[in-house]
């Protein structure tokens, strides 16, 4: 059961009886933004794409670049950083305001070269030529966010997930993780209870009993729809990967702290398979 690994493959030439996600796969989270960059920031000569040059970043750029060319579009490049580290950011960047970008979509390797890239982009003064959306690794989970700081204002990203959904499972959960002594969520601590979901589901339709393999794979595969803090999520029989719904959050900053409050639903989304 895959919780979090987004790679496209998983779902498609390498499909398995054995192999369920219950997070998403890189199309998914690449291509909701390509619509909305068109109304947002327009068609033509305006955004490029940084991201980190590795298999996720170049599956999620694809996504973004057939999307939003599909709306119209036209891309001005796509820059691709070294993998898993990038030295500086800045020339990368320049490149972008080389190429006249007024907004960038970004994915950028997880965890400190994520705060560095961000970091980058405001240090030197690249927010005031264009602005940074993109994938939910670039200010997710939230101890990222929270070294970021003042840095990740305003950044807009698509996620499974966002704070603010009032669904009933999702007001128990951000409850709950916060009795914990944990603080708000992330939109990868939610991934985690998903699949905590999706396992006690399919463990119930077997009475608990996994011992015979093949009724256990069939149940995990007959789940169907259920209710997730995150919203209404469906197994997909075929590529064995959630259909899901799909946000757009945005990085503020309250009394409590950096979030990233919902702005809107781009939409729900399925993994188009082999």
């Amino acid at each position: 059961m895959v919780a979090n690994a987004a790679a496209n493959a998983i779902s498609r030439d390498q499909v398995s009886p054995y192999i369920y996600r219950t997070s998403y796969s890189n199309y998914q989270l690449g291509v909701p933004l390509g619509k909305w960059a068109t109304t947002t920031f327009g068609t033509k000569g305006v955004i490029a794409a940084i991201t980190a040059n590795y298999a996720a970043g170049q599956e999620s750029a694809a996504a973004f670049k057939a999307a939003y060319e599909d709306a119209g579009g036209s891309l001005l490049g796509t820059i691709l950083t070294p993998f898993p580290t990038t030295p500086d950011y800045q020339p990368y960047f320049q490149q972008a305001a080389d190429l006249g970008a007024k907004a960038v979509w970004a994915f950028t390797a997880g965890g400190g070269e994520a705060i560095k890239f961000v970091n980058t982009w405001r240090q030197f003064g690249f927010d005031k030529r264009f602005q940074l959306f993109g994938s939910n690794n670039m200010t997710d989970p939230q101890s990222v966010l929270d070294s970021e700081g003042d840095a990740a204002l305003g950044i807009r990203t698509t996620a499974n997930w966002a704070p603010t959904l009032k669904n009933k499972e999702n007001v128990l959960f951000v409850k709950q993780y916060a009795e914990l002594g944990l603080g708000l969520p992330s939109a990868f601590a939610e991934l985690g209870y998903v699949a905590a979901q999706f396992l006690d589901l399919a463990v119930r339709k077997v009475g608990g009993d996994t011992s015979n393999k093949t009724r256990t794979l069939n149940a995990m595969g007959s789940v169907g729809t259920w209710q997730s803090p995150g919203g209404r999520l469906t197994m997909d029989p075929k590529t064995h990967n959630v259909v899901e719904p799909v946000y757009l959050r945005t990085v503020v900053k309250n009394s409590s702290g950096y979030t990233q409050p919902l702005i809107s639903t781009l939409g729900v989304y399925k993994e188009p398979g082999a």
